[in-house]
């Protein structure tokens, strides 16, 4: 019986011992089970919050685009009227230099058999032409001169270049000094290099 008795606490020890490395596998599975379930849930917030400092940079540089994109449009709308206005200043600059060109009716009535072909390059010019006519009275005699002129630079510098070529040559004629052409020429010469 004792043996019997042994035999059967052995066998209920050796159950126990079953039972008892079942549990602790169980438990380790059970704890590996929890280490992963643990690293999941810290790598998904570990992303949420990569995630969502992403996002918050995101917005902070498509704000920071669309103040940008305000500026830009400030700027564009500046630059717009601006070009408006010098537009507007030169086309008035143009009004000037028109009225300041000879009248074509006054050129044909003196010199029949011509037409007059201008297109300035810009809105203002720095070409033109030049109508006079002087009078020597020593020699009892009438000059007409008629000139095509192209002065250096085009738009708005050559436009200035242009008048003040044009109200040299008036002076030259009016004064009545000369009416030799080389000497009309290389006092135009005088008078551009005093003006610059």
């Amino acid at each position: 019986i004792i043996e019997k008795l042994r035999a059967n606490i052995s066998a209920q020890e050796e159950k126990i011992a079953l039972i008892e490395e079942e549990k602790r596998l169980e438990a380790e599975k059970f704890k590996q089970r929890i280490i992963i379930f643990s690293g999941i849930i810290i790598t998904l917030a570990l992303l949420a919050v990569i995630f969502f400092v992403f996002l918050k940079k995101l917005r902070r540089q498509k704000n920071e685009l669309e103040r940008i994109g305000g500026e830009l449009e400030l700027k564009v709308e500046e630059i717009n009227t601006q070009n408006i206005k010098i537009t507007d200043s030169i086309r008035y600059a143009q009004t000037i230099q028109d009225a300041i060109l000879p009248d074509k009716e006054l050129i044909q009535e003196a010199l029949s058999n011509l037409f007059i072909l201008y297109r300035p390059k810009d809105i203002v010019s720095g070409d033109f032409y030049w109508f006079a006519k002087g009078y020597d009275k020593e020699r009892d005699r009438q000059y007409t001169y008629l000139a095509a002129i192209d002065c250096t630079g085009h738009g708005v510098p050559g436009a200035f270049m242009s008048l003040i070529g044009y109200t040299i040559l008036n002076q030259i004629i009016s004064k009545g000094n000369t009416f030799d052409t080389a000497e009309i020429l290389e006092s135009l010469n005088t008078g551009n290099t005093t003006i610059m």
